[in-house]
């Protein structure tokens, strides 16, 4: 009888060692998911405002190559805007960190099969192409 009290308290203490585990592994993949959603967001963000950055230095140099193209150009007033085209062009940090953190600890592994799968189905090639135009005198 106390082989079998002893056997059922040991299977017991397995049981919630295990389910104790679960509970952790699935909050810190939660945690994960959520690190990952905001580094994205952020990243997003930075993504529209260089994108708006650079749209609006496009504007500049077009109207200031629309000005110089005109019949009536005083110097004086080519050159006010010329100096104010923003010519600072802002690199991008990525804030994927929980990304390289998984990868290097192989957190990765948290996550199920299926949604490994379902992610690498969803995913497009990264391209990202520049559109570049030759803005000269004679445009």
């Amino acid at each position: 009888m106390e082989i079998l009290v002893v056997t059922l308290g040991i299977l017991l203490a397995f049981t919630l060692n295990n389910w104790n585990e679960s509970r952790k592994e699935r909050n810190t993949l939660g945690q994960y998911r959520e690190n990952l959603i905001a580094e994205l967001e952020i990243d997003l963000e930075q993504t529209n405002r260089l994108d708006s950055a650079s749209r609006r230095r496009e504007d500049q140099i077009k109207q200031y190559l629309e000005y110089k193209k005109s019949a009536d150009v005083e110097i004086d007033r080519l050159i006010i805007k010329m100096s104010q085209i923003n010519t600072t062009v802002d690199g991008f940090n990525k804030h994927a960190y929980t990304l390289d953190e998984l990868t290097t600890t192989g957190g990765i592994a948290l996550f199920s099969e299926e949604e490994k799968r379902r992610s690498e189905n969803s995913k497009e090639p990264l391209n990202y192409t520049i559109s570049t135009k030759n803005y000269t005198s004679e445009d």
